[in-house]
């Protein structure tokens, strides 16, 4: 091909999963070293602004999943794909299984069709891969079969097993089936999003490390995972099915299916991350005596599998010690009811209702498998859900941008606390419906005057419950994440007022302003990294993460002598907070919603809060910048206050390191040394300016690039 990069785009493939496309894009790599072509990708959660930069630029070769490659084609006007020549959907059953149909048919009707050749790729055959074939394809396609009859449906090097236990167990047997397998690589799947979140800060609490993958991450925190796990020699991966299609995963040794799946194909589907290639692997599934009637779905789907058998007295009795393990630990008694929930909430939406029967459960048993001495009072409105619940698309709506510490403050509840219920699809913390799941946890109330009586049990019954059993303890925490950043904006704008009119300000302001980032942040912390664990493993992640980082940094400020301009990104980020936080909870709250968009479609937001969510995300990367260079500067004022004795010698050893870190987490802070970087050298070009400065200018870059360039990995755009 002679295409260039002015001619824009000749090949896109479209991949279900972001997982599947970032290894697709390391294939097209690879390929593309020695051809002049360019290449990208561009995924949900990713910094969207950068990709559309690259998009105007011209990438020849694009890899994309469905909803942000809709978004770049409807609202990139850089986005040059009129020379489209080739059109790949990979795993397309999947694609319209997980609830894409709507955007690939708008994929395929914005594409040029006149020169384009498409190729489908599908494990299965079903009425929609027909369907999208016939609107994608030209008339009379060419069909390739590569099934050929065999006696199974897995490979022959995989040794396949089941294993009847009842719920109570089911947790004891995974702990003593890991223990004894920490030198193996073992994947684990699990049927939603919070029971992945639950069982990965439990089983890394307990000293058995995993990793965790699933589709409520940030996107840089499951690219982290995905590419740790493969590049391992050993180890333990906790996911759900986001990870069961079309990833090569190399040297798995076990695969467990500790939820079942929904489909013999699905099952099909996750046992093929093991044994690939040749190589041998290992599976066992894990069903109740309920559940057996799934291996006659099995046997129809030529998959083999041989009854194992687990002597109780080698099974590990930790169950006394677990149960007193979420008595006493909250954040971890939260995150097990979150877990219990999205579980009983997957299991009523399966679709082999005689086999995954949610009323055969023994409820007190399933309670015992998530830790608990005696079952939580939940609300998991059965048999209002969507079908399959399993955290549903791979995106809808992502927060823009790479970072920043905004402290995205996740959805807490299980799947189904979305507007709407069901777990229909992620959301960021700017979809989250506050509101639903304040509702469903504390029960309907009626007009205006129950909504008071809500806000005001809100506020003042925490005072009185006990916090591992408190059902309001959850929008306590919520109004304490949103009354930090209150804080910090009120304080603050007092601070700096006074600072800008010269007039005398008592330095608590400061200091109340970063005690609201503080507490702000502290909860923050522990939604990004989970339950606290006494392991070297945790220190290590906490240490990288940018919400630590921004924690101990506010610690510091709060501790010193007040310099005002170091409130400027605390600042910011508060205020895009508190517009979230009026407008997916207080405007939620009080505010009539709008009517649907659908016919039956849940109820669109009020046209204010519409505005405000629109305001929110046009100006988030602007702000963004204006905090990446605002940081810049704090730095030359603390480096110059430690010359004049105005500020302590070592804040600006301190914010040195801070910078170092944002420079390998944030494309906004590369952006803005790369701006200034690129300024000041222009300026020392000049004729008039002493050479020796420019040496002196040249001799510090080295010695910042060798202290910052060696060490950290930066983050993959």
């Amino acid at each position: 091909m002679k295409f260039k990069p002015r001619n824009g785009t000749g090949i896109i493939i479209v991949s279900p999963t972001r997982e599947l496309a970032l290894q697709i894009f390391g294939v097209a790599k690879d390929l593309m070293a020695h051809h002049s072509q360019t290449f990208g990708i561009v995924i949900g959660g990713a910094n969207r602004r950068a990709e559309a930069e690259k998009l105007e630029k011209g990438v020849n070769l694009l890899v994309a999943t469905p909803g942000r490659l809709l978004d770049h084609l409807e609202n990139t006007k850089g986005f040059v794909f009129r020379n489209l020549k080739a059109l790949v959907v990979d795993e397309a059953d999947r694609i319209l299984e997980i609830g894409f149909e709507e955007e690939m048919k708008k994929i395929i009707a914005i594409l040029p069709n006149d020169d384009r050749q498409s190729m489908l790729f599908s494990a299965t055959q079903t009425t929609k891969v027909q369907d999208l074939a016939r609107i994608s394809l030209r008339p009379g396609p060419l069909h390739i079969d590569v099934d050929k009859e065999e006696v199974t449906s897995t490979v022959s090097t995989l040794s396949q097993g089941y294993v009847a236990c009842p719920s109570d167990r089911r947790f004891l047997l995974l702990f003593t089936f890991l223990k004894k397998n920490l030198k193996k690589k073992v994947i684990v799947f699990f049927s939603s999003c919070n029971s992945v979140k639950y069982h990965g800060e439990l089983l890394n609490y307990i000293d058995v490390p995993v990793l965790d993958l699933h589709g409520k991450q940030k996107q840089q925190k499951r690219t982290n995972t995905f590419f740790e796990f493969i590049n391992a020699e050993s180890g333990i991966l906790l996911c759900t099915d986001v990870a069961a299609r079309g990833l090569d995963i190399p040297r798995v040794d076990w695969i467990i299916q500790y939820d079942p799946p929904d489909d013999p194909r699905d099952y099909i589907h996750r046992v093929g991350r093991t044994a690939r290639a040749g190589k041998v692997g290992k599976s066992l599934l894990f069903l109740l005596e309920s559940e057996l009637g799934f291996l006659r779905y099995l046997k129809e789907a030529k998959v083999p599998l041989n009854e194992y058998t687990f002597p109780a007295e080698r099974i590990a009795n930790v169950q006394t010690q677990l149960e007193k393990l979420l008595q006493k630990n909250y954040f971890l008694h939260q995150s097990a009811r979150d877990g219990f929930r999205s579980y009983l909430q997957a299991y009523a939406s399966y679709s082999l209702k005689k086999t995954f029967d949610i009323n055969a459960l023994d409820l007190a048993k399933v309670g015992k498998s998530f830790g608990f001495a005696v079952p939580p009072r939940i609300n998991i409105n059965i048999g209002g859900g969507s079908g399959k619940s399993k955290c549903g698309k791979e995106t809808t709506t992502e927060r823009r941008g790479g970072g920043r510490g905004v402290g995205g403050y996740a959805a807490w509840g299980g799947c189904g606390e979305w507007r709407g219920g069901g777990c229909s699809g992620e959301r960021s913390d700017e979809e989250t419906d506050w509101q639903g799941a304040a509702d469903r946890d504390v029960g309907e109330e009626g007009g205006g005057e129950g909504k008071v009586i809500l806000f005001i049990l809100r506020l003042c019954h925490p005072l009185t419950c006990t916090l591992s059993t408190c059902p309001c303890a959850f929008h306590v925490q919520h109004y304490l994440w949103a009354g930090g950043h209150l804080l910090l904006l009120a304080a603050a704008l007092r601070y700096f007022i006074a600072s800008i009119t010269f007039t005398t300000v008592s330095a608590w302001w400061y200091k109340a302003s970063f005690l609201g980032a503080l507490v702000s942040y502290a909860i923050v912390c522990h939604k990004s990294l989970g339950t606290p664990q006494p392991n070297l493993a945790y220190v290590k992640k906490a240490v990288t993460d940018e919400n630590v980082q921004y924690f101990l940094l506010a610690m510091f400020w709060w501790s010193s002598k007040p310099v005002a301009f170091a409130l400027m990104p605390y600042f910011v980020f508060s205020l895009f907070h508190a517009l979230t936080f009026a407008r997916t909870t207080l405007m939620a709250h009080y505010l009539p919603s709008g009517p649907p968009a659908t016919a039956g479609g849940p109820p669109q937001p009020h046209p204010l809060a519409k505005r405000l969510q629109l305001w929110v995300k046009s100006n988030y990367d602007p702000a963004m910048r204006v905090v990446a260079f605002a940081e810049l500067l704090i730095f030359l004022r603390v480096a110059f206050g430690a010359i004049m004795f105005r500020n302590s010698l070592i804040a600006p050893l301190i914010y040195a390191h801070f910078l170092r870190q944002r420079y390998y987490q944030s494309a906004f802070t590369r952006e803005a040394v790369s701006y200034a970087d690129g300024r000041i050298s222009a300026a020392l070009a000049n004729p008039i300016v002493p050479p020796v400065v420019g040496n002196v200018w040249g001799r510090a870059r080295e010695v910042v690039n060798k202290w910052a360039g060696n060490v950290i990995e930066p983050r993959r755009e």
